[in-house]
């Protein structure tokens, strides 16, 4: 969670060419907060399809509830792709109990 904390740091980029609007920086630091929150309290086996159902969310409000940002259109997208998808996510495949070996004669 502390990635988390630090990486809404780079948020404040686009909120310089919003001047000054800090509704668009808490909006989108509690969504992303909030994401990773449900994300990673949610069992190992549900989080892939949680991670990418909440970016499917942002990226409609992105379209629909805020105003895009002049010139940096792209860069909510691919910043919560890589935060929620990519990095949140552990990196070890998810087995049930049953044994996975596919090269029984």
């Amino acid at each position: 969670m502390s990635f988390i904390l630090s990486a809404i740091s780079a948020l404040l980029s686009p909120r310089q060419f919003r001047e000054g609007d800090w509704g668009f920086w808490f909006g989108t630091s509690g969504y992303l907060l909030g994401a990773s929150v449900l994300i990673l309290r949610s069992p190992l086996y549900l989080q892939r399809p949680v991670a990418l159902g909440l970016y499917g969310l942002s990226l409609l409000g992105n379209c629909y509830l805020v105003s895009p940002t002049s010139g940096l259109e792209w860069f909510l997208p691919f910043f919560f792709l890589k935060i929620l998808v990519s990095h949140l996510l552990p990196e070890t495949p998810y087995y049930t109990g049953i044994s996975q070996d596919l090269h029984q004669d």
